[in-house]
């Protein structure tokens, strides 16, 4: 978040009570945070300054600087809904990225239905990436599948999640979330690609996003992708 800090209520780079609820919010989920100008003097600087503010000194240009600075995650996909999932995940568990990537072939179906098939997709996306040669801190794959969990239970939608950093093992991760309606497989990938088209199709959704449509947009495809990246990324750490 970037923090507009300048002179208000007789005070050089105020910041007030609202804008300080907005700093904690942040920090409590590990985003960067920019101050404009330096902290101010109040009686709360000391809770200010223990959040860890990136302060830009009045240059915005600052701002790019520090992003180049950090470690580079790789991944095999150009979509910014991963993107941005990966990078709040890393942030998360106190390692701030930049990531960028490129799209590469998964060697499946658009659609992975099950569980093998998703954790195939993930690793030929991986071996593709890491081929293309680009030098960087993590590599990191997302490949999103369904799932037939029980004979007694429906199918559900599940993630592979590969995180490698350099000249390291790749760590693996595995996250099963809700279940997709029967009405919806029997059209999937008979008439559409994948879930995502389906939504798109039928129930004019703005994003390739299902879970926004099954769980009343309580929780998004990004929120699922975030978690299980959170749980690889503190596992490699615990690896390492």
């Amino acid at each position: 978040i970037l923090v507009v800090n300048e002179h208000k209520n007789g005070i050089d780079n105020y910041i007030g009570g609202n804008t300080l609820i907005e700093i904690s919010h942040a920090y409590a989920q590990g985003l960067d945070i920019f101050l404009l100008n330096p902290v101010p003097d109040v009686s709360y600087d000391v809770e200010i300054r223990g959040m860890h503010p990136i302060v830009l000194d009045g240059n915005l240009d600052n701002i790019d600087s520090y992003l180049q600075s950090l470690p580079l995650v790789y991944m095999s996909t150009e979509s910014a809904l991963k993107h941005s999932a990966v990078s709040r995940a890393m942030r998360r568990a106190g390692i701030p990225v930049r990531v960028e990537g490129k799209k590469v072939d998964s060697g499946v179906n658009e659609q992975p239905m099950t569980l093998d098939e998703t954790y195939d997709g993930a690793i030929n996306r991986h071996k593709r990436i890491r081929e293309v040669g680009v030098e960087a801190s993590y590599y990191a794959t997302v490949e999103s599948g369904l799932h037939k969990v029980h004979d007694a239970h429906g199918t559900y939608g599940c993630t592979v999640i590969l995180i490698q950093p350099h000249e390291k093992p790749v760590v693996v991760g595995f996250d099963m979330d809700v279940e997709f309606p029967e009405k919806w497989l029997q059209q999937v990938p008979s008439e559409y690609a994948d879930m995502g088209v389906l939504v798109q199709a039928q129930y004019d959704a703005t994003e390739k996003d299902p879970l926004t449509v099954l769980t009343n947009k309580k929780l998004s495809r990004k929120d699922v992708i975030e978690q299980a990246t959170y749980r690889v990324a503190v596992r490699m750490l615990g690896e390492n």
